[in-house]
């Protein structure tokens, strides 16, 4: 079978909505009418693997992580879909010296260099606690926490800002309500939350939104 309906397949499992007989009606099919779409059961194939690859790179791009003293990184993240393990073992592949911590509401993933993800179903708070006695101090750590790294970042994002080049509605349609509200994206939200004609195309593109994913349910 083609490559690429393999990552489909590999994909939709981790939908929220997944059901076996999706893979079965992939699996039953000619590769040449899953890779190109042709058929209702191909359409829904693509549809869902592609809900779930965005919001694998949403949760990617949108997470900010804290960082301790004893080389902890940690986050709360809130996907929809069955994704956790794929954004622990990115941020440990991209920060191999640390320990990552994320949260979900399906409970705290641990990813540890060279270590299978660990999953646990207790608080954040209480698992860093745990780890922090198993680990070691690290003084240059404990001297960057010193540093008020938000306002550094404020103070660069005001700099870099020009009025003249914001476009309000690629924001909109690239950042969704739902990763608005996180930490590292407080300044953009601020800056356009008293526009009332950007309010007004949320309104529209929310419509859309519902839309779409009601005509995607039924093909």
């Amino acid at each position: 079978m083609h490559k690429e309906i393999n990552k489909r397949i590999e994909l939709t499992k981790r939908h929220v909505a997944f059901e076996q007989q999706i893979e079965d009606s992939a699996l039953m099919q000619d590769s040449s009418e899953a890779y190109y779409k042709t058929t209702k059961e191909a359409k829904k194939l693509y549809n869902m693997a592609r809900q779930v690859s965005s919001s694998i790179n949403r949760i990617k791009s949108f997470t900010r992580l804290d960082i301790d003293e004893k080389g902890i990184l940690s986050a709360r993240i809130d996907p929809e879909h069955y994704i956790e393990d794929i954004i622990a073992d990115f941020f440990a592949e991209r920060f191999p010296m640390y320990i990552i911590v994320l949260e979900s509401r399906r409970g705290c993933f641990i990813k540890k260099k060279n270590q299978k993800i660990a999953i646990v179903h207790n608080r954040m708070e209480s698992v860093i606690c745990k780890l922090k006695k198993e680990l070691d101090g690290c003084d240059i750590l404990c001297d960057l926490l010193d540093f008020d790294d938000r306002s550094i970042w404020k103070v660069f994002y005001n700099a870099s800002n020009i009025k003249a080049r914001e476009n309000k509605a690629y924001f909109q349609r690239s950042i969704t309500k739902k990763y608005q509200n996180l930490p590292g994206l407080a300044e953009e939200k601020l800056a356009f939350e008293s526009n009332e004609s950007l309010l007004a195309y949320q309104g529209k593109e929310n419509a859309a939104d519902g839309i779409l994913k009601h005509h995607e349910m039924h093909i």
